[in-house]
């Protein structure tokens, strides 16, 4: 029978964290989905930056975006990931 394993550690490289091992469980077996529900709501987290772009519909907020992309050669990917103590929206 099939069941879900996940992988031994869950490296995340953009946020820098190290998730820890949670163990798979067969289907059907409610207690070990139950364990693995308990392991995953248990897990540390940290929260998410806020985003440095303005969504709003505005000249201004435009202007910040772009200002904010333009230091990133326009490639959203990378903005994302890169805040600067600046860059958050206010």
């Amino acid at each position: 029978s099939r069941s879900f394993q996940p992988p031994c550690v869950y490296y995340c490289p953009r946020a820098n964290i190290t998730f820890p091992v949670i163990r798979g469980f067969h289907p059907g077996d409610r207690a070990g989905f139950f364990e693995t529900v308990k392991q995953v709501a248990a897990t540390e987290v940290p929260a998410p930056k806020a985003s440095p772009f303005r969504f709003e519909f505005s000249a201004e907020a435009a202007d910040h975006n772009t200002t904010i992309l333009e230091r990133y050669d326009f490639d959203l990917a990378k903005s994302s990931g890169g805040v600067h103590p600046g860059d958050r929206a206010g």
